[in-house]
């Protein structure tokens, strides 16, 4: 009996991990194979510019049951594994299928300066406080989420929709 290509495909598919948390794949995200959830996340982290603090010594495990808990280990793992940011679009349309996004390697340097949130800082001129209760920080709209600090100041209208 003979299978068709895009069958076989979606089997091939199935059968990968996620190369984040280790849950099921559902394909090539941002250069990597990777889950929807990863795939999600990552593309929040970066379009929100976020900035997470680890609360351990930055080496939580990342597990699907587990992947929730340090949201700073999850986006380094996104990085350290070759989640390419240059292919998040910006307009937020769909990016369809682009083969050859591949999987980035990128400097311990540049991965801190994401992970500090440096590279941000020409895009957005935001200051931020930790309340010392909160492992994470983030920008945001002035709304406090329930871990989450607000930023102290927040420029007036600095974002605008075209």
């Amino acid at each position: 009996m003979k299978r068709d290509s895009t069958c076989m495909e979606d089997e091939r598919v199935d059968q990968r991990t996620c190369l984040i948390c280790g849950d099921r794949a559902t394909g090539l995200h941002y250069g990597i194979i990777s889950c929807e959830g990863c795939k999600g996340f990552f593309k929040r982290s970066i379009c929100n510019k976020r900035v997470y603090r680890c609360s351990r010594d930055k080496n939580c495990v990342m597990s699907r049951k587990q992947r929730n808990r340090c949201q700073y280990c999850r986006l380094l793992k996104c990085l350290q594994m070759g989640m390419n940011r240059k292919a998040i679009r910006e307009d937020g349309m769909p990016g369809g299928r682009n083969k050859s996004i591949g999987p980035v390697q990128i400097s311990e340097e540049e991965i801190e300066r994401i992970m500090s949130g440096q590279e941000f800082e020409g895009e957005a001129n935001m200051s931020w406080s930790n309340n010392g209760d909160s492992d994470h920080s983030s920008p945001g709209n002035g709304v406090s989420e329930s871990n989450q600090p607000s930023p102290v100041s927040t420029p007036s209208s600095s974002r605008s929709v075209s």
